[in-house]
């Protein structure tokens, strides 16, 4: 009898299979994209206030689901800036040249100050919804609503952001 896959070809299959996941992801159209906008910041050890974000996205599209991942940098009045990196599923309609789309996933958050000595960490969930306008074969503008509550506290954030990118 012959084993087709024996325990030393096991992580090659599992790597080939990675590999192979991620080509078909480059394959299907990479998005890259910067954004700003300004929102509310409301909470229960943060005074209600308004503030500026900036940032950057990533949508890859895996075999199945879109994920997309989110950088954003929101200079807020606590001890420090806030950074939050967030991933989650990008549902988005077929490709026509706008297409709404919406998205649930998670988010980390670091209070950094100013010297990057401490950091007070968060975490919770994120969402969004919005619109893709496809500019051409490659660009695209994207206005849309990002709300996050995250904790210890609860903090929510809602901010209402515009982005700009570029599909490969």
């Amino acid at each position: 009898m012959v084993r087709i896959v024996t325990s030393k070809m096991q992580p090659l299959c599992v790597v080939l299979l990675m590999v192979g996941g991620a080509a078909d992801g480059w394959s299907r159209q990479t998005q890259l994209s910067g954004l700003g906008g300004y929102g509310n910041i409301t909470g229960e050890d943060v005074r209600v206030q308004f503030a500026p974000t900036v940032g950057a996205s990533l949508n890859l599209r895996l075999i199945a689901p879109e994920i997309k991942i989110d950088y954003e940098y929101v200079p807020w009045d606590r001890q420090g800036a806030l950074h939050l990196i967030g991933a989650g599923w990008f549902i988005q309609s077929d490709p026509k040249p706008t297409r709404p789309f919406f998205q649930i996933g998670w988010v980390f958050a670091a209070e950094t100050d100013a010297r990057f000595v401490s950091a007070d960490k968060f975490m919770g969930l994120a969402a969004s919804a919005g619109l893709t306008r496809s500019i051409g074969s490659r660009f695209f503008i994207r206005p849309e609503l990002r709300w996050k509550m995250i904790a210890p506290g609860p903090i929510m954030l809602t901010m209402p952001v515009v982005g700009g990118g570029f599909s490969f």
